[in-house]
Formats: C-alpha cells, sequence, structure tokens
C-alpha cells in the first residue's frame, strides 16, 4: 500500500487521517450551520422584462431547518430567504470569501440562457414582490 491511502481512509464522507482527526465535507458544515453565520447562496430572479438572471448574493442565516434542509436567510439591505441547502454556495467560517466566490459576487447578475433546475435555488420575482407592496 501506498503512504497515500496509508494516510487517508474514508468514512461517512468525512475524510479520516490519523490519529482519528476528522476533516469535516462541505455538507457538514451546510447542515450544522447555526444562526449568524454568513453564507453566500445563488439566487435566480425574473427580471421586469421577464429574463431569468442569477447572481451570488450573502447573508445571515436567522434560521436552519434541517429537516426540510432549508434556511432562512436575511441579506444585509433586510430581504430575507427561503434558501434550500442545494443552493448554498458556500459557509463562511473565516474573515475572507474563496478567491471563487467572491469573483461570483463581483460578476453581478448574468442573463441564464436556459433555466436551470429551479427546484434547486432560490427563486425570486421582483415584479409580482412590487405588486404585493404596491397593495399595502
Amino acid at each position: 500500500m501506498g503512504k497515500l491511502q496509508d494516510y487517508v481512509g474514508k468514512k461517512n464522507g468525512s475524510v479520516l487521517f490519523r490519529g482519528d482527526q476528522v476533516r469535516k465535507t462541505k455538507k457538514d458544515y451546510i447542515v450544522n450551520a447555526e444562526p449568524g453565520i454568513i453564507v453566500a447562496f445563488r439566487l435566480i430572479f425574473y427580471s421586469n422584462s421577464g429574463k431569468l438572471f442569477t447572481k451570488v448574493i450573502s447573508g445571515k442565516i436567522l434560521a436552519n431547518n434541517q429537516k426540510e434542509e432549508k434556511y432562512i436567510v436575511e441579506t444585509r439591505n433586510g430581504l430575507k430567504y427561503v434558501v434550500p441547502y442545494r443552493s448554498i454556495l458556500w459557509v463562511k467560517t473565516g474573515s475572507r470569501w474563496p478567491r471563487g466566490v467572491y469573483e461570483e459576487f463581483k460578476q453581478g447578475a448574468v442573463e441564464l440562457k436556459h433555466a436551470q433546475n429551479e427546484e434547486s435555488a432560490v427563486i425570486y420575482d421582483f415584479t409580482s414582490a412590487m405588486k404585493l407592496d404596491e397593495t399595502d
């Protein structure tokens, strides 16, 4: 057996190192995230013209529903979203975002040429939200 196989083993999706030190997977971080943690997630939305766009935004977890595999996330400007676990790109544990996630933030809204799996993303229709605000 090679040195790598002696050193690394697999068990329940977590990587085990010598001395039974467990390294968490992305799913571990997503499932066990507590309120107050910052996450980056993909938002898919329809513009006023009816075109489909996507962008990555961040927000603070207000509640974690592990049974339904969803978070309630609040952004800096006070908008609240129900975010499925599948839409989470990153759980921020340090002071910086990874380069790829940071670049997604800076890219802004990108038009989608074809509909993606809408079940696995947060979908927000700004036109219907505006209509709801007007009725108040």
